[in-house]
């Protein structure tokens, strides 16, 4: 007898085109004990986050492709500068909106900063202070204004924070 056919909403296929039709069509498995110890044993880590030489300045002209198209920047480690422009019970205590920058002097762009999973990195950072911040580029995040205005900015974790000097800053 002929196998039932159910059409697939995703490609149009029947379940009888997409399954194979005798076990010589699946691939043999590939047993772990036979993979490279490059695969299995390697533990995949990363640089401390903490550690600020692990973090680079950028160009204005790069931070502003950055900007322009975060999604294959997501994660990079940069160093930005920023100013505090609202931190109250509305961003909560660990996220704030900030007008960022690559370089002292070029153009800000509105971004929202947020703080690790429980840290207390943010807790001495009010409305105003200007920043040194060793970030992450994260994904563009939506918030909506006072005016219900809705806003898609980049985001940003920051994992290091220095208060902002020309003579400190590190991209000098």
């Amino acid at each position: 007898t002929a196998a039932p056919t159910h059409s697939s909403a995703i490609t149009g296929a029947t379940s009888t085109e997409l399954a194979p039709t005798s076990a010589e069509a699946l691939p043999p498995s590939t047993p772990i004990e036979t993979m490279p110890p490059s695969l299995t044993d390697a533990p995949i880590t990363e640089p401390d986050v903490t550690d600020r030489s692990t973090y680079r300045s950028v160009t204005e002209r790069q931070f502003a492709l950055m900007m322009k198209d975060p999604d294959p920047h997501l994660w990079e480690r940069i160093i930005i500068i920023g100013t505090v422009t609202q931190f109250d019970p509305l961003t909560g205590p660990t996220e704030f909106r900030a007008d960022v920058r690559a370089q002292p002097g070029s153009e800000p762009v509105n971004a929202l900063v947020s703080a690790p999973y429980r840290s207390s990195i943010l807790d001495n950072v009010v409305k105003g202070d200007s920043l040194t911040m060793f970030v992450k580029l994260g994904p563009l995040k939506a918030y909506r204004t006072e005016l219900g205005t809705r806003v898609v900015v980049p985001s940003f974790t920051v994992y290091s924070l220095m208060p902002y000097s020309l003579d400190t800053w590190p991209g000098n």
